[in-house]
């Protein structure tokens, strides 16, 4: 039986705890074993766990990082949660006061209110105002408070090629390496948005496509170019290619995300679809006419089905 996943938007007032702390921006392999850790855990010491995030991404709201970009959005974020098998989310609403809070009184807040037995901490975790909250923090408070909490220390996980880490895969992504981005993500990088209405050019070179709206400001977009791609419409997987850039043939100014899904003839207009890049196959370019275009992107199809998805 699946259980539906709880999401607390404020700490809880709970007991026989364990709890995690982190962003969780990607959710990429070193997010998804320190769960599996926490989980495990959780397991053998009879507790229940529960993941502490932060809605916005603190570095959205922090006027310093203006130009910083999310790996998954919050709707996405919380769709790979529960994927990954999580079942209690606290959601903590971020904002510039809460950002004021020293990492001391977040931590005494913390297990006050929801009593942990052992708290799960990334090898390299900061919380709090400045970042000044760690490991040490919650022993000292512990200590203060007189409770018995184990300080559980999770270590640094690595692929063999490269150290894991949001800021690494954001910048494969930014660079078009989904290939890379992908392997330390251990999923394929994905959009979930709304298809939309665009100016159905590709009916005319009979590659009608899926134009989908990208609901976040702070959500990244990769190179710009054309990718191998697969999209789940319903519940079901269909191979696709996606576009993703300006349209230079059609000088048109914003990025635009299309994507021709291969044998389907659905009409999917006003649902929601998640579209995953697996690949980058060319940057994009600008064609002489709409017969240049339709015949490169029949290559790029036929390029797409040579390889497995």
């Amino acid at each position: 039986m699946d259980l539906k996943m709880q999401v607390f938007n404020e700490i809880p007032e709970v007991s026989n705890s364990i709890i995690t702390i982190g962003s969780f921006d990607g959710l990429h392999l070193g997010h998804q074993n320190l769960l599996k850790y926490m989980k495990n855990e959780a397991l053998k010491r009879c507790l229940i766990d529960y993941v502490i995030t932060f809605d916005p991404h603190p570095r959205t709201v922090l006027t310093n990082y203006n130009s910083f970009h999310l790996i998954n959005d919050p709707k996405e974020k919380i769709k790979l949660f529960e994927e990954k098998g999580i079942e209690r989310i606290v959601n903590i609403p971020f904002n510039l006061d809460f950002s004021n809070k020293s990492a001391e009184d977040f931590a005494m807040e913390l297990i006050q209110k929801m009593k942990p037995k052992a708290i799960v901490i990334g090898y390299d975790h900061k919380f709090g105002h400045d970042r000044k909250g760690s490991k040490e923090t919650f022993i000292e408070i512990s200590k203060k408070l007189n409770l018995d909490i184990e300080i559980l220390q999770f270590e640094e996980f690595k692929t063999e090629l490269e150290k894991i880490n949001s800021t690494e895969i954001r910048k494969h992504i930014a660079l078009g390496e989904i290939k890379q981005a992908n392997v330390l993500l251990g999923y394929d990088f994905f959009y979930i948005g709304v298809v939309i209405k665009g100016k159905q050019i590709g009916r005319t070179i009979q590659f009608p496509t899926a134009n989908i709206l990208i609901q976040h400001k702070f959500k990244i977009i990769p190179k710009f170019g054309v990718y191998k791609s697969n999209v789940i419409v319903n519940g079901k997987k269909y191979e696709s290619i996606t576009n993703i850039g300006i349209k230079p043939t059609f000088e048109a100014t914003l990025p635009n995300i299309e994507t021709y899904i291969f044998d389907f003839d659905q009409d999917i207009y006003g649902q929601e679809i998640r579209v995953a890049l697996i690949d980058f196959i060319r940057p994009e370019q600008k064609f002489e006419n709409l017969n240049a275009l339709q015949h490169q992107i029949a290559e790029d199809i036929k390029y797409c089905k040579s390889f497995d998805f």
